[in-house]
Formats: C-alpha cells, sequence, structure tokens
C-alpha cells in the first residue's frame, strides 16, 4: 500500500481531481469510482462521473496540483457537477488527447444561473467565474449537457 498524504498524491499527478461530499457523510473521490484502479491516482486518466450517485450529492471539490483547493455546496440534489474541457488529436497513426480546464460548479437558479471553479492547466491557476449552464461562455462551451452530468433544474 502506498502511504502519501492526499495532497502529495495529487500534487505527484500533476493533474486536478473531483471528490464529492453527500448527506450522509460519504465521500467520492475521483479515483474511487474508476473502473479496476489501484489506488494510485497518478496512474488514473479519468474517473466515470456519468456512473456517480448524484442523489444527495451536496458538496464538490477540486484538488489542484499546485495545493489549491476549491469547495462548492448545494442545498438541492442534482446541482452540482463537473466535467473536463479538452481535445483529442488524431494522426499518422498517433493520437495525442489534453486537458485546458478541469470545472466544477453548482447551478444557482432554475434560470441556469452556476457558480464555478476551473483548474487551467496550462496557466496553473484556480480561477472562480459565474455563467449559465444553458449558454456556458467559459471557453466558448455552450448549453452544457445537463443530464449528461447528473443535473436536474
Amino acid at each position: 500500500m502506498i502511504r502519501s498524504s492526499l495532497p502529495e498524491l495529487v500534487r505527484a499527478s500533476g493533474r486536478s481531481w473531483w471528490e464529492a461530499r453527500y448527506s450522509s457523510g460519504r465521500v467520492t473521490r475521483e479515483w474511487d469510482v474508476v473502473t479496476g484502479a489501484a489506488f494510485v491516482p497518478q496512474l488514473v486518466e479519468s474517473a466515470r462521473w456519468d456512473e456517480l450517485e448524484h442523489e444527495g450529492l451536496v458538496g464538490l471539490r477540486l484538488l489542484c496540483p499546485d495545493g489549491s483547493v476549491a469547495e462548492l455546496a448545494s442545498k438541492e440534489d442534482f446541482r452540482l457537477f463537473q466535467f473536463k474541457v479538452g481535445g483529442i488529436a488524431a494522426g499518422s497513426g498517433t493520437q495525442m488527447s489534453w486537458c485546458s480546464a478541469h470545472v466544477i460548479g453548482a447551478v444557482v437558479d432554475a434560470s441556469g444561473l452556476c457558480v464555478c471553479r476551473a483548474w487551467e492547466t496550462s496557466e496553473h491557476r484556480l480561477l472562480p467565474f459565474e455563467d449559465n449552464v444553458f449558454a456556458m461562455r467559459y471557453r466558448n462551451i455552450g448549453a452544457i449537457a445537463l443530464a449528461s452530468l447528473g443535473v436536474a433544474i
């Protein structure tokens, strides 16, 4: 078993990670929901947010490799979300993927207003912002697929 603190593991991975908190007190970390993953976060590429239980989800954290942490909370179920912004390029038999930003958010009201925090990988910074899930201006994302993210308004 690897004996490292959570901040050390996040720092060693070189990427950001989400952590979900439930009204029952249970906490699920991104690497907990990766099929077949050992507790070695630096070897995990991504987890399946869409397979996470969203009922009772009241808090969401973004743990960043520089040691910073963002946390959002909601009093209502199905209002918290996370996603990664990036891409995949293929050519000449090779494939390259990248993550430009890792975003967590909380929908505030029925108009789609949301508060968000983003770890911007190239800039190595945590950015707070407000936006709207029906027309996300951040990085020109546009409307986000709410059902895929476990969000219900």
